[in-house]
């Protein structure tokens, strides 16, 4: 067996140095962008607002703008100390609106809503027997968030009817159901 040598001259080692470089360098350019899509991108939540109130058995409608790079989302309530009440949806499109229905179990609470974005992470994401996943890998992106000012979820409703008004005129007891003049008292009742 005959070994045939070969010879490099230094100008090809440079130019393959350098050709290895840029390789380098691309392929880091590229994680990169695989790993951070939404940098830059912006969340910003519409409604609900802080003070706004819910009854149980009532829908509440999640608004919310996004930067366009944003193409999913995950929504969450948070409670008082900021951890997670409700999961809302862990992924779903990017479309600026989602409808809440609140549970009668919920009770009542003061909440926030948070939105963040999910990032496709598919060509780092491996599954538990190591293959990787055939649908794509979505994670969290923590930079790219925002949180709703605190809304209250009551147990129960508040009805308010018309009230029945009466008058002492000349010892007699006259109820006037449209009426009530200055200074007049008037209980009310509530049950």
């Amino acid at each position: 067996m005959q070994v045939k040598a070969h010879s490099f001259k230094i100008s090809d080692l440079n130019l393959l140095a350098m050709f290895l470089k840029r390789i380098f360098f691309l392929t880091l350019l590229l994680v990169f962008i695989v790993h951070y899509p939404v940098i830059g991108q912006n969340i910003t939540i519409t409604s609900p607002s802080a003070g706004d109130d819910f009854l149980p058995d009532s829908t509440m409608v999640i608004t919310w703008n996004s930067d366009s790079g944003i193409e999913k989302v995950g929504i969450v309530l948070l409670n008082e100390s900021g951890q997670v009440e409700v999961l809302i949806d862990s992924l779903t499109e990017n479309t600026g609106v989602k409808e809440y229905p609140i549970p009668d179990e919920l009770g009542e609470k003061e909440l926030k809503v948070e939105i963040y974005a999910m990032v496709d992470h598919y060509p780092n994401c491996v599954t538990e027997g190591g293959d990787p996943p055939v649908s794509p890998c979505y994670y969290r992106d923590f930079d790219v968030a925002d949180t709703s000012g605190a809304f209250t979820i009551w147990d129960h409703q508040i009805e308010i009817v018309k009230p029945k008004i009466w008058h002492i005129i000349e010892d007699s007891l006259v109820f006037e159901p449209d009426t009530l003049n200055t200074g007049e008292q008037l209980n009310i009742q509530w049950s």
